[in-house]
Order: structure tokens, then sequence, then C-alpha cells
């Protein structure tokens, strides 16, 4: 490059020296990366349709004012023979603006020729020692009607300054200034330019900004990668880029809850894509990039400033489960606004400051908030974005564009770069989290989200995770029953059957031999998340391809349970929702089990409290009155006004009957109350207590059946120690003297022994009940206990003033939700339900 027609000279931001050599590289001869100079990050393209009486000649003005208004964009670079690059900025240049007329010829040939005048803009690039890095070419197709194709360097100038340069485009075209040089100079001489930026760079202390980045990335020393090469195993073929619109409600709820806890819209979506990372990772130390605007506010004007200001930072997050997460998003965007006073230190510089190895990149994703393309319109003129470049160099990109009523999401893949799971399940799972994130309490901490804290190994494939136990798992499942075995592998046959289009199910097929794919894959985990009421991981559920490895993935790992009260089986239907009740600490398959034979057009959901200990813990019958209430606030977050239609069974039911009654306090109406064979409280005789011993002189004729007298003393004597460890052993001082708790961890341990019925269940304690004015439908199993009370209802007369009672045929009450026995309780709950 010769010094001649130059008018300042200055050095390169640290980011500018990355991109300049980045695209030296690319323009070597000798390089690979020569060969494909179309697929340059740096190489913006913007392309817009226009409309309207076009003046050719004063837009190609117009695109001249700009380019002599703003010095960035005639600057040039050089770093041949010097110990540092330099950019250049030339006095003048003249703007390369190409016009081609295609008026005369066919939609086809138009079509075809547009097509090929943007690969092959793409592909001529930039060189960036001859400016300028930016050009136009117009193409018309009919007299009012064209396309404009605007290319520039990321060198020069980035995706913010878009609405400035228009703003400078729509002045000199209504104006028609762009051929007035006297009108350039002086709008010049009042513009604040980029080497003002670099002056201010250059007085930063950069010691102190090291400082702070050794501070937030000390320790860091493993990638939270979402991507893997192309060659290795991936969940599906992935296409490069999605994008997804936002529902206005999502939308708006974001907002509200932004606004309501002084939060940014930016800081949410970071915590939905830490979350997300991390349950693809299964790490609490995450990390992925972010694009920051660059923008010191020290310096005047600088929103006005034209030149290439955008760094491309790390953003670490570590997960506490025991933060609440609204704190959390708080610290995410307090370090944020930290890092604003030292975003100007280039990427390459801090790796130095993790443990992380030489091979390893920082992150692999990076999120992009999105400059508008256009905020104004030409006089006369209706220009539409038709497609614009939002690549990076990272192997995956989520950009983000906000839009008067929502947000659009995009994903970017690399093309040498796979995702885990396929675009559409990556952003099923992005956009739950959104929407889990804005229903945070004040107390909802990072485990109620389903964030572990321990960490684990990355997952890239299906063919590679491991299950994951440990001490936090215990924490994570809560006081949880399991799932009967049984009952879930029925249900997945069900799903596995209309997900896959068959009736012939084995519990050893594999899924995908099936012709199951990712979607389904996606489709099957959202319903079996649905019914567990957990969070459980895609590439974990289908380690287990079969109905079989799936069913014992889901039952013996422990599991983060869902904080939702509410959870959908079925969530379309025009008619009046169903809402099937159970106490926290039961397992609510059989209701999905019912749900597959119920009305396809009658929503069904579960309402179901998250148990609040580690244990599980049997529902105390003073606990009932404030989780109906409970239940009742969320089950008019789905339908506001009556009539309502309530189930219930075993403790649900008993929940279920008090629920009845605050709906009748509120003078809302209930169309349908029912019970699934459920003693109501207070109707156990006193023959309870001969059936208690019957077991007992049962279970020791069992124990001392075919023992020799040796044999039996030796257990004697073992029992007898255990009794003393035991009294030598400090109890724990529990909340509640009446609980009876089953360790997840230790069956044996010392407690407490508390049952409902002792507490509530004997006839002779029946106190004065207000009854319900609904009628109940009692489903009770022909077969009941000798030892309750006398009574068809099964002694919900006592609650009711009506009762309507249907028999069932099976003879088990835990089979009454598995097959067959489910298909007739639906077809009878049915017929009840429509009547």
């Amino acid at each position: 490059m010769k010094l001649k027609n130059v008018a300042d000279i200055y050095p390169l931001s640290p980011m500018q020296e990355t991109m300049l050599f980045h695209a030296v590289t690319r323009l070597h001869p000798k390089s690979s990366a020569h060969e494909g100079a179309g697929d340059d990050t740096l190489f913006n393209q913007v392309h817009y349709s226009v409309t309207g009486a076009l003046d050719v000649e004063r837009l190609q003005n117009s695109w001249q004012y700009v380019l002599q208004l703003n010095a960035s964009l005639r600057t040039g670079f050089v770093f041949e023979g010097l110990k540092q690059p330099q950019q250049i900025v030339r006095q003048h240049l003249t703007f390369p603006f190409v016009f081609n007329d295609l008026s005369n010829f066919s939609a086809e040939q138009q079509n075809e020729e547009l097509k090929n005048s943007l690969i092959q803009d793409r592909l001529k690039g930039f060189d960036p020692q001859k400016p300028p890095l930016m050009r136009v070419t117009l193409i018309r197709f009919r007299t009012d009607f064209y396309h404009l194709i605007w290319s520039s360097h990321h060198l020069v100038f980035d995706r913010w300054c878009i609405p400035i340069l228009f703003e400078q485009l729509t002045h000199a075209y209504e104006k028609n200034e762009g051929a007035d040089s006297t009108k350039v100079a002086q709008n010049q001489q009042s513009m604040v330019q980029y080497k003002q930026y670099i002056a201010w760079l250059k007085k930063q202390d950069k010691q102190k900004a090291s400082t702070f980045w050794g501070k937030r990335l000390a320790g860091f020393d493993k990638p939270s990668r979402l991507t893997s090469l192309s060659g290795s195993d991936s969940f599906d073929a992935q296409p490069n880029h999605y994008q997804r619109l936002l529902s206005t409600h999502c939308y708006q709820s974001m907002k509200a809850f932004c606004q309501q806890n002084t939060l940014t819209l930016a800081t949410l979506v970071q915590g939905a894509w830490t979350i997300l990372l991390h349950e693809y990772t299964q790490q609490a130390d995450i990390m992925y990039g972010v694009v920051v605007s660059g923008r010191p506010s020290h310096i005047p004007d600088i929103e006005r400033i034209v030149g290439s200001f955008v760094n491309n930072l790390p953003m670490r997050s570590k997960l506490d489960g025991s933060q609440t997460g609204i704190s959390w998003l708080r610290d995410i965007q307090r370090e944020s606004v930290r890092q604003t006073q030292h975003d100007y230190i280039g990427l390459t510089e801090l790796h130095q400051y993790t443990s992380l190895n030489e091979s390893d990149e920082l992150f692999d994703s990076i999120l992009l908030w999105l400059a508008p393309t256009q905020t104004s319109v030409l006089d006369g003129l209706d220009w539409h974005p038709v497609s614009a470049d939002s690549h990076t160099g990272f192997a995956y990109t989520l950009s983000i564009e906000q839009l008067d009523e929502s947000l659009r999401l995009s994903g970017d893949l690399n093309k040498n770069a796979s995702l885990p799971v396929p675009h559409a399940t990556l952003f099923d799972r992005l956009e739950y989290i959104l929407t889990t994130l804005v229903n945070l309490t004040q107390h909802t901490t990072l485990l109620d989200l389903g964030v572990r804290t321990a960490s684990s190994t990355s997952i890239s494939s299906i063919s590679n995770i491991e299950p994951r136990v440990g001490e936090n798992d215990v924490k994570a499942g809560k006081g949880r029953e399991k799932s009967q075995v049984a009952a879930l592998q029925e249900y997945l046959r069900y799903e596995w059957q209309q997900l896959l289009g068959t009736d012939n199910v084995d519990l050893d097929d594999d899924f995908f031999d099936l012709g199951g794919n990712s979607l389904k894959a996606a489709q099957l985990l959202k319903r079996v998340e649905m019914v567990e009421h957990k969070s459980i991981p895609l590439l974990s559920l289908f380690q287990g391809r079969t109905i079989r490895g799936m069913v014992d993935i889901i039952v013996n790992q422990s599991w983060p349970v869902s904080s939702q009260i509410a959870m959908p089986i079925k969530k379309q239907g025009s008619q009046a929702p169903l809402f099937c009740i159970a106490s926290p600490e039961v397992n609510t398959i059989g209701y999905a089990n019912l749900a597959h034979y119920l009305d396809a057009d009658r929503s069904i959901y579960v309402l179901q409290g998250p148990p609040d200990k580690d244990k599980v813990t049997e529902l105390h019958a003073d606990q009932i009155p404030d989780l109906a209430s409970d239940y009742i606030k969320e089950m008019e977050t789905i339908q506001p006004q009556g009539p309502y239609h309530i189930l219930g069974m075993c403790t649900g039911a008993q929940i279920a009957i008090e629920m009845a009654r605050m709906v009748e306090e509120k003078q809302q109406s209930l169309g349908f109350l029912g019970v699934v064979n459920t003693w109501a409280f207070y109707t156990v005789t006193r023959w309870y207590r001969l059936q208690k011993l019957r077991n007992r002189l049962t279970y020791y004729k069992g124990r001392i059946a075919g023992r020799s007298v040796s044999q039996l003393r030796t257990e004697l004597a073992q029992k007898r120690q255990r009794k003393k460890q035991v009294a030598t052993t400090p109890l724990v001082t529990q909340s509640s003297a009446k609980v009876k708790q089953v360790s997840l961890a230790d069956n044996n341990q010392h407690e407490d022994y508390y049952s409902i019925i002792d507490d509530v269940g004997w006839t002779h304690l029946l106190p004065p009940l207000r009854k319900v004015k609904q009628t109940m439908t009692v489903f009770r199993l022909k077969q009941q206990p000798y030892w309750r009370l006398n009574d068809r209802a099964l002694g919900w007369n006592n609650q009711c003033e009506t009762t309507h009672v249907i028999d069932l045929d099976g003879t088990s009450h835990m089979a009454i939700m598995r097959e067959p026995h489910v298909k007739e309780l639906a077809e009878k709950l049915a017929q009840c339900i429509e009547t």
C-alpha cells in the first residue's frame, strides 16, 4: 500500500488485530482457507428488496456521501514489515457501486442472476489492504422493484453501525446532498470519528484489566462444549440454520419478569443458555461467549461513531443448587456490567488465565444480540431486509433479535460441527427454560429448576453418556416414590405405539430400529418428563434405547423433581380440563395411563406439589388444607372459572375433597368430583388392630419356617445388639413428631413412626364435617378390607351430601391404573363426566 491520499494513521484495537490476522490468513495463496473465501465469517452481506420510484444516480451519490463522512469506511490496513499493524484512513475514495438492469429478463433469469450475484459477491471478498472495504450492488427487476446487496468487512464496522449508516444514507438521499462535497466537509467536522476510540484504548490500564480477567477465569478447566465435530457420532443430520419466533405471551412474560426484578432480557436469555449448557454437559462451571458492543460510555457521542467496536468475550457462570434463581440471574447481570469496564481485551489473551489445555477453546457457542438491519425508510421507498449474515467464527451462534412483539431466536451451526440433538429439540428446551425462569419466585432455588451442582463427564452423543450417581443425586430426586416398573412399561409401550405408528412393540425393541428419529425422541422425552414430573436429559433417556432400558434409567436414577404443581398430560382439547389430584410423595404414572383412554378433546392435568424433603415422606393430615389451597390457585391459572372437574386417588382423594369444599366456599361450581377406590378419613374400625396382629404373626411364621434353633438364637442376638446401638444413637430433631420417613439412602435408619390412619382414621373420632354439595362419584373395587367401615360408598357419605358408586372388576388397588383395568376405569369415568 502506497502512503498517498492519507488522512490519518493509527493502530488497531485488540479485536481488529485478531480479525486482521484471520483475514490475512485467508488471503494467503497457500492457505486452505483461501479456497473457501465465501465462508469468511468477517464478511458481512445484507440483502434488501426495494420497492418504489428509485433514483439510481441519487442513491449512488448518497452512498458516496456516507463513505466520505466516516473515516472508518475509508480505512485500509497495513502490516508487512511493521512491528505493529496500522490502519490508514484515505482522504478520498470512490464508492464501489454496481448497477445491473435485468428488467428485460424473464423472472426465472432474474432470480438466477440474483442468486449468482449474491454468491459471486461473497466469493470476491475483501482485501484489507485495499479500501474501501464496503460496496453495493443494485439490481433492477422492474422500474419500481430492485434488489440491493450491501457488503462490508467486519474490520471497518459492525452490525451496530447499520442503523447509523442508514440514517446518514436517508439524510443524503432525501436532502440530495450526496454530490455536494461542501456539505460533506461541513458535516464531517461535527462528527466524532473512530480514532477517538483508539486513543481511549491507549489510555486504559491493561494491567488492571489483566487482573480482573485473571480472577474472573481462574480455575476454569473444562470447556462447556455443546457441539462436536461433524465426523463424530451425532443425533441427526443437522441443518446449519434454524429460526424460531417466541410467542407474544412468552415475550410479554419475559418483559414483565425482567421489569419486576430489575433484570434485562439479555440477562434472562443468558441464564437460560447457561442452564441449557448445564443440562447437556452436566457441568456446574459453565462458559460460553457473548458478543459485546464494546462502546465505552466515556467517549462523547459514542453511539454515533461508525467503526468496529464489538468484541467476543467469555461469560462464566458457576451453578450452586442452593442459590435462588433470581439472585443467580442478578449475579449474571452484575458480572456482565463489571465486564463492560474491561471488554476491550482480545479473546486470544484471555486463554492464559484459565486452566484449560492449550488446544482447548474457551467456548464453542456464542450469543449475539442483533442490532436492527434497518431503522428508517428512504423517501418514498419501501426497504425490506431479505437476509443478513449473523455468523461468527464459533461452532454455534445463537442470535437474538428484538422485535416489536417478540424475540426472534436464530441458531447457526458451523458446517464442520454437529449438535447432540436436533435444532428443534434444542430450541424447544431453550423456550421451556425461558418460560420456567419467568415463573421464578424469590424462594425458587436452582435445585428446584433441576440444576445439579456435581460435575460429570461431558456429553457429546447418545452412545457415550454415562449414568450419573452421586451424593447430590438423592437431594435432586427429593422425597418421591419410584415408579412401578410394570406401570411405567405399559405407559412407554403405549407412547411408542402412538409415536411410531405400530401395535407390535416389545420391551426389548430398539426405538430407532422401529422408525424412531430425533423429532419423535424429543416428543417422547417431553411426555415422559410431564408424567414423571422430573427433568431428564434427552441423551440420558436414550442411552436406554429400549422400553426396558428407559424404565431402568427413569426408575433407578434420582432425577430433579419439577417445581411446577400443574403438569399437563394432555394440553389440547375444547372441553373443560380434568384435574387429577396427587399427594407430593407419590408417583403419578397411573394417571398418565388413564389419560390414554380418555376423550382426546379433553385436556388433562396432574396437580401435585413438589416434595420438600430428601426422603419419601407420607403427607401429614394437617398439611392437606394448605396443599389444597395451593392446588386451587394453580388450577385457577389454567381454568379461571368453574365448573371444575376433579379426580383423586389415595391421599389425592383426601386433598380433592378439601379442594371441593374450598371451591364451593368461593361460590364456584364443580362439574365432576370423583375418587378412585379410596376410603374417606374416619372409616377404620377396631378390626384394624386385629389385622395388624394377624399380619405380624404371618410375618414371624415366615421368618421362623425352615430355620434351626441355633440360627434363630444367632438372629435374636444380632437383633438385640442392633437395639442397643439404636438406643445410644441420638435422634435427629424432627419438625413434627408424627412423621414417617423412609430414607432413600438407608432404610434401616431409626425413625418415629407415623401413619395417617392413626391420625384421622378411626370411626369413633369422626368430627362434624361440612358436607360437599356436589355429588361424588366413587369408583370402587367390589372386594374391600373387612376392617373398614361397612359403607358401600367407602365412607364418603360422611363428607358428601350424595354419592354415586360404580363397581370395578379388578382385585388389587394398585392394579386399577394398570392394564386391563385402567381401560375399564377410563370408560366409566368418561361416561360420568359426559353426563
